[in-house]
């Protein structure tokens, strides 16, 4: 299972699907703190990111996901 966390902040929900089985995982944060920290604390498992969310997604990200996830983030853009 590939996960996609979009406002993954230390990645606490990311650990939690890692250690039930995923392959790996997608992570994107506005911070560039959390997105240095989720490198540091999964290494080679995450791809992570930095990006303005309201602006879409990174196109290094582009590809498909089994999971998506958007936890403890106000979505509040404009469409």
């Amino acid at each position: 299972m590939k996960l996609l966390d979009l406002g993954c902040g230390p990645g606490a929900h990311t650990k939690a699907i890692l250690e039930s089985g995923a392959q790996g995982a997608t992570c994107i944060d506005f911070s560039h703190e959390m997105v240095e920290l989720v490198k540091e604390k999964f290494g080679n498992k995450v791809e992570a990111y930095q990006q303005d969310l309201s602006i879409g997604l990174p196109k290094e990200s582009d590809e498909s996901y089994d999971l998506a996830i958007c936890l403890w983030l106000s979505i509040t853009f404009k469409t």
